[in-house]
């Protein structure tokens, strides 16, 4: 997710679990709660849609007001290689 400035925000702790960037879990940074609800998977045909809900405040820190693009990528788990892409969303937080 990147604010409309184009950077990066910055991931919450269940965030930080989530987009990778631990090789090996630290607990300490992670509950189970945390992550519950969180996965999704499924088999679509050509011209099939999955709607999910997702909740980027969960894994993504958006207490500051702005605009931020969120578009979902996950690697195809029968082809890592192939990286399947959401469309691309602009929220507006205000306080």
């Amino acid at each position: 997710m990147r604010g409309i400035d184009g950077e990066l925000a910055a991931d919450t702790k269940a965030g930080y679990v989530w987009n990778g960037h631990v090789a090996n879990l630290d607990p300490s940074r992670v509950s189970p709660q945390d992550l519950r609800g969180a996965l999704v998977s499924g088999t679509l045909k050509s011209g099939e849609f999955l709607a999910w809900e997702f909740n980027a405040a969960r894994f993504y820190e958006m207490s500051q007001p702005g605009k931020y693009k969120i578009q979902i990528r996950r690697a195809d788990p029968e082809s890592p290689s192939i990286s399947v892409k959401s469309n691309t969303v602009t929220v507006k937080v205000t306080q």
